[in-house]
């Protein structure tokens, strides 16, 4: 084996970001085998699994490349393809889909030449124990077995969200409880369907939109009723947005004020009008998406601009010391952000006010307070008379963090898990400690997978850069 080479790399899940790992490995020859386990195909993971192109990225172009050390990787897939793409456009998700598939298909052959020897595995790694010194045994759910000298843990998002509400209602022919797949969904309904949609959140605002389309009736629903704000660009990639994150006491009552405070400053330094100025606070929800709209037409939303810095920076004090955000401060400051964090592109934005103001679509802040199915749904809001009846219902209340659960013996990383456990330790540098042990394991978290110790990824652009950073210290360590 050569120098700084790892002899054999096992990559646990194959969308984006197990993807982007994949690449990132054999374009710096890291590994002399490299395996890839995951059920579904390369590509195709919880995020870009779609087929239709009206559900769009609600990130820009600009910001969806796999390669770290060519950040325009993406668009200049799409112009070879003959799609006239700006850094700024949020593009059709089954772009991406396509794209991550091509690009393992041609590092498949750039493997080959480089002598990388390479598998993809269509299994689930359930369980993952040391078997002596920098071996890991992997144990996948048809009880198949790989021996590994290095991990990168990459799977995405788990199971569906489903309220408890419609636990005793799971099976029913007119209850999804996802709306993907969406072609499924759309087969599923006879026309001019009367829908209910629980979540008011990216997944629930792609059915709203498809189902709208499509000629059904839709009521959205959620607690606060909120929609995502709006987004017309990528935001800063270079790391020139100076933040300070570092002087907000997380420890007190008032960071959430703390943390308005600092964003005023970044704008401020940046030119830029105060935040009060760039959002709208009504409360009608049409008033505020056709006032969200017209400010992003007319570039007046900076915030997009240094997002992304705040995020990066969280996420660097949190990787460093895990307590310097406790957790109660860390939901209040989320709890804040989280709409422009999931902020939707302003086209999607226009066809929902389209939507809104037409009157096919309906939003309510409230949950439902029962659930009764007869020939129709008969939903009931909390008021004696107030009830609605639906032909179907639409679960689509996000997804499930993926679950590791450490004991002393192996690391499982099966969401059927029931045997009691605890959360695995995990370093600075995003790598697994297994209890009793003084160092941290050959085995990394990128992405999703990361939120133990990096809680704030939710974007391709971040995902490739963990993969960047997690294969140098690969190689440092071999």
């Amino acid at each position: 084996m050569n120098n700084n080479v790892a002899e054999h790399v096992l990559v646990v899940g194959a969308g984006t970001t197990g993807i982007s790992a994949f690449i990132e490995l054999v374009e710096h020859h890291a590994a002399e085998r490299i395996d890839i386990v995951d059920p579904g195909l390369p590509g195709l993971g919880m995020a870009f699994a779609n087929t239709r192109e009206e559900l769009l990225c609600n990130t820009p172009a600009e910001s969806m490349s796999l390669l770290a050390h060519d950040p325009d990787d993406f668009l200049n897939y799409l112009r070879e393809r003959g799609i006239d793409a700006s850094p700024n456009d949020c593009v059709p998700r089954v772009y991406v889909s396509q794209y991550t598939t091509q690009r393992y298909s041609e590092y498949c052959e750039k493997a080959q030449k480089k002598n990388i020897k390479n598998a993809y595995i269509a299994d689930r790694v359930a369980t993952v124990e040391k078997i002596g010194a920098n071996r890991y045994l992997a144990t996948l759910e048809s009880g198949r077995t790989l021996n590994a000298s290095h991990i990168l843990i990459c799977h995405g998002y788990g199971k569906p969200m489903v309220p408890e509400i419609l636990g005793e209602h799971i099976g029913s022919p007119s209850l999804s409880i996802t709306p993907y797949p969406e072609q499924k969904l759309i087969d599923s309904l006879k026309p001019n369907s009367s829908v209910l949609v629980l979540g008011t959140r990216l997944s629930a605002i792609d059915a709203a939109l498809l189902l709208a389309k499509h000629g059904h009736g839709v009521t959205m629903a959620s607690p606060s009723g909120e929609i995502p704000a709006v987004r017309t660009r990528a935001p800063d990639l270079t790391g020139k947005v100076d933040v300070n994150l570092k002087q907000i006491d997380f420890n007190g009552d008032r960071c959430h004020v703390e943390l308005l405070r600092e964003i005023n400053r970044t704008l401020k330094q940046m030119g830029a009008p105060r935040l009060s100025k760039q959002i709208c606070r009504s409360t009608n929800t049409i008033e505020r998406l056709r006032a969200e709209i017209a400010l992003a037409k007319q570039d007046s939303i900076h915030w997009q601009d240094i997002l992304l810095a705040f995020l990066l920076q969280g996420n660097d004090m949190l990787a460093r010391d895990m307590s310097c955000i406790p957790p109660k401060s860390l939901k209040k400051c989320l709890r804040m952000s989280t709409r422009y964090l999931s902020a939707i592109p302003v086209s999607n934005a226009e066809k929902m006010l389209h939507f809104l103001e037409q009157k096919q679509v309906n939003i309510i802040g409230a949950a439902p307070t029962n659930i009764v199915r007869d020939d129709q749904w008969l939903v009931a809001w909390g008021q004696a008379d107030d009830e609605q009846r639906f032909d179907a219902i639409i679960s689509a209340a996000g997804y499930t963090r993926p679950t590791l659960h450490m004991d002393e013996e192996k690391l499982t990383i099966s969401p059927e898990y029931k045997g009691e456990s605890r959360e695995p330790k995990v370093s600075e540098e995003l790598r697994i400690c297994f209890p009793g042990e003084e160092n941290p394991e050959k085995i990394w978290l990128v992405g999703v997978a990361s939120y133990l110790r990096a809680p704030l990824v939710n974007g391709v652009f971040q995902a490739t850069r963990q993969s960047e950073i997690v294969r140098r210290q690969l190689m440092q360590c071999c």
